[in-house]
């Protein structure tokens, strides 16, 4: 019997130890799931329109469309190209180039991913309103697919900026087979791609949800649902942040940035900026705005210092001309107006409108557009121009923009870097109606855009986007007055995250507890 008893201690010890191996011995909690469990929230601060990537012009429809959807190529951090969907290519000559794609890469349907598909995604792209000025470049009858894993694409003239027309959202890659016949809206409502993530579900005006591709080609997502959210407020991304409601924010108000140094569970992410912010006229309204005179009379009496100090709290740094001073082949040397009130009410005399007139100007729910509009509707009221400010849910501000119903819009772009992205799409007329904002049309800015694009020397090609920068000053389609830094935050929990002035990869990150 006692030899039973002691037996059966043994065990209970034994079997105490080997149960509490299961556990830290530290008493830490095991976060070994963490990455499955919890989810990623990124708050912007609209929400997309689309999830069409190839019928979208702004960061807010790409960037979660891009969780989806995949590109031939795309940008280091550092700004050097690599291969995504093409694992490498060669350029045979000036209006050549031949992808060879990556083997055994599959839509989310399960669907291969082709050279056939290549050709469908690139044609719809040049065909789209929204994103065809990126790929125009390409002849679009003149493909020749190789086998399903290597493509010729050849050009309609040489052009210098051609791998970033690859790296734009709008050249992603759809699955043709699927996507054939379907409308805009049907593949909105079902985005499908070879990407990282999958999409899950949408929630109108709030939040577009997706989980991990567990199939997918390369590195697996580190954590498995990311939904996107949209707080149009910004101070209430920044509330977000702190309660934990979302893990990362992208342009949190400059006037919390202090806030969030001083927290230690968040990390503030900051840095320069591609992004140019302008109030853009409709240039092609009729009254007092189809005169230039009149659009630099109002060019004169915006104060950009005023705007800097009002709206950004100082952080940044005014804008001149058409070009952010970062991008190559920018010049300051360029006649534009510049803040004096005593010119502007001459300059607005001499035009004919010395008792001024009525304008609308146009904003979304973005609180540094707002506070700029109200600067600039107080200094135009000293020039007898009477304004009202309309503030639009952002679907509704772009329908109203790409059809021309307004006067002045507050808008802002991204730039890649390349100086073509940062200006084609903006002013070239048969951009009117996609991102086109100003409905600039001037056959002089139009040659001067398309040469620049077919000029390869690199003096030669800077000396045209001077010439450019000059005549969009001369047109003086809106009053560049903001020049950005980008001021994001995140959770300090969250690890793997580096400032970048492209695309953020939020399929690397990962929670660290």
């Amino acid at each position: 019997m006692k030899k039973s008893v002691a037996l059966l201690m043994i065990l209970a010890l034994m079997l105490g130890v080997f149960a509490g191996c299961g556990n830290s011995s530290s008493g830490k909690k095991d976060d070994s799931n963490i990455n499955e469990t919890r989810n990623l929230v990124i708050a912007q601060g609209g929400y997309p329109q689309t999830l069409d990537i190839q019928y979208q012009s702004d960061v807010f429809a790409s960037r979660p469309a891009s969780m989806v959807f995949e590109k031939l190529v795309d940008l280091e951090p550092n700004g050097e190209f690599k291969g995504v969907l093409a694992e490498s290519w060669d350029l045979p000559d000036e209006t050549t180039i031949i992808f060879h794609l990556r083997k055994n890469v599959k839509f989310h349907n399960g669907d291969p991913m082709t050279a056939e598909d290549v050709k469908w995604s690139l044609i719809r792209a040049i065909e789209s309103p929204y994103v065809g000025s990126k790929v125009s470049f390409i002849d679009k009858d003149a493909f020749k697919i190789i086998d399903d894993n290597t493509i010729e694409i050849h050009y309609l003239y040489p052009n210098a900026s051609a791998l970033y027309g690859f790296q734009q959202a709008g050249a992603s890659i759809l699955p043709s087979k699927l996507y054939a016949n379907a409308e805009s809206s049907e593949i909105s409502a079902n985005p499908i791609g070879t990407g990282p993530y999958k999409y899950v579900s949408a929630v109108n005006g709030e939040s577009v949800t997706f989980v991990r591709n567990d199939e997918y080609w390369g590195e697996k997502a580190k954590i498995k649902n990311l939904i996107w959210q949209n707080i149009s407020e910004n101070a209430n991304r920044t509330i977000e942040l702190e309660t934990g409601g979302a893990s990362f924010a992208y342009d949190v108000p400059v006037t919390d940035i202090t806030k969030i140094q001083d927290n230690k569970d968040l990390v503030l992410l900051q840095g320069q900026g591609t992004t140019i912010q302008a109030a853009f006229y409709n240039t092609e309204t009729p009254g007092p705005l189809a005169d230039v005179k009149v659009r630099k009379a109002l060019g004169y009496a915006v104060d950009k210092k005023a705007i800097l100090a009002a709206a950004y709290n100082n952080i940044g740094s005014v804008a001149k001309g058409p070009l952010l001073d970062v991008i190559k082949y920018s010049t300051q040397d360029l006649d534009v107006p510049e803040f004096d009130m005593d010119k502007a009410k001459a300059a607005m005399k001499e035009a004919g409108y010395g008792d001024g007139f009525n304008l609308r100007i146009y904003t979304n729910e973005n609180q540094y557009r707002i506070d700029a509009a109200q600067v600039i509707q107080n200094a135009w009221k000293q020039l007898g121009v009477n304004t009202e400010i309309t503030t639009l849910e952002y679907a509704a501000y772009t329908s109203a923009i790409n059809t021309g119903d307004f006067d002045v819009c507050m808008f802002g772009w991204v730039s890649n870097g390349d100086p073509d992205n940062a200006l084609y799409g903006l002013y070239h007329s048969t951009m009117i109606g996609g991102s086109n904002w100003a409905h600039t049309n001037d056959p002089k800015i139009d040659a001067l855009l398309d040469q620049a694009r077919q000029t390869l020397d690199d003096k030669a090609r800077g000396d045209v986007y001077v010439e450019i920068q000059k005549a969009l000053c001369e047109y003086y389609p809106g009053t560049w007055y903001y020049q950005s830094v980008n001021t994001n935050a995140y959770s300090a929990k969250l690890s793997n995250i580096e400032y970048t002035i492209y695309n953020y990869e939020p399929w690397t990150w990962e929670w660290t507890e």
